[in-house]
């Protein structure tokens, strides 16, 4: 770890905030001070999003019942950072992207600290890097038309689908397996017969095609949040925030942003549970070590699950 932060139990805002928690904080403000020294490097601009927005602005650091750390980024420099990522960072630290780690499907970019574990058990038997993360989007520009907007979603979803399945059979996600397994075989030809590289450059190619210079306004087109429409304005300046122990970008028009993704009460505190709630942590131990156990555990819980449809099935 390269920063100071304490991680002692402690009450916020109301909210009894774990030393569970805190190291997870921990772990994860560490990589973000990392990225933070790779984008000054190279000029690179970036901003925290969402709820590390929301936590930076209303809290000066986390929102105490949340785990997870979000930063965005305007396509040009993404694909910098994408291009710079494998060879800036360094163990600990894993740049994860569908070209940097076999399996990896996600549209968009994490890194993780490799000495930790950060699992979702529905992901546990995949072969990536697994430690704790965080997440990095790009914003892209959207369309002007409903219908060009509807088009490139659906095929952004489709597509992004089709890599989160590719070699990912699960035989009980459906009742027909039958036909599951012939969609399931029909997605692995189509994506093999070009390459999960050039699939997945295929797949970023159709956002660069709306460039932002010509473009009123932005989204998130790798995302399920491609519905908002983002004033590209927003961004045009950049300030800087208390988040914790350091200093984190936000954009300078972050008021009329988190308007748009929490409502004119933002500032408001409203407890939710966290989306990354179902993930495994642990801050003192690499996920190459308790990933046997995490998926024993899967399979005696999905066999669990299966027996109990299945005696469902039969009443």
């Amino acid at each position: 770890m390269n920063i100071e932060f304490n991680t002692t139990e402690e009450v916020r805002d109301g909210v009894l905030v774990s030393s569970e928690l805190k190291k997870i904080w921990r772990v994860e403000t560490d990589i973000l001070a990392e990225l933070l020294r790779v984008c000054e490097k190279h000029d690179l601009k970036c901003w925290v999003d969402s709820g590390t927005l929301l936590g930076a602005v209303r809290h000066k650091g986390f929102i105490p019942w949340d785990d997870d750390i979000d930063v965005v980024m305007l396509r040009d420099d993404y694909d910098k950072l994408m291009s710079i990522g494998p060879t800036e960072f360094h163990e600990p630290y894993f740049f994860q992207s569908a070209y940097t780690d076999k399996c990896y499907f996600r549209g968009h970019v994490q890194i993780r600290n490799s000495q930790t574990t950060g699992v979702r058990p529905l992901e546990c038997k995949r072969e990536f890097n697994q430690g704790i993360f965080i997440d990095i989007f790009p914003l892209d520009g959207m369309p002007e038309s409903k219908e060009a907007q509807m088009a490139l979603k659906e095929k952004s979803v489709l597509m992004r689908r089709k890599m989160a399945r590719y070699h990912h059979f699960a035989l009980f996600r459906k009742p027909n397996i039958l036909g599951n397994w012939f969609e399931q075989r029909k997605i692995d030809k189509e994506i093999d017969s070009i390459g999960f590289d050039e699939y997945y450059r295929r797949y970023e190619e159709m956002f660069r095609s709306n460039s932002i210079s010509k473009c009123k306004n932005l989204t998130y087109m790798s995302s399920d949040a491609v519905d908002w429409i983002i004033d590209k304005h927003i961004f045009d300046k950049t300030q800087y925030a208390s988040f914790e122990n350091i200093k984190v970008p936000i954009p300078v028009g972050y008021d009329k942003y988190l308007r748009l993704m929490y409502g004119d009460d933002y500032m408001t505190p409203k407890k939710t549970s966290s989306w990354h709630g179902e993930v495994i942590f642990d801050t003192d131990h690499s996920y190459v070590d308790t990933l046997p156990a995490i998926r024993k555990e899967w399979r005696k819980e999905s066999f669990k699950r299966v027996l109990k449809r299945f005696l469902g099935n039969t009443k």
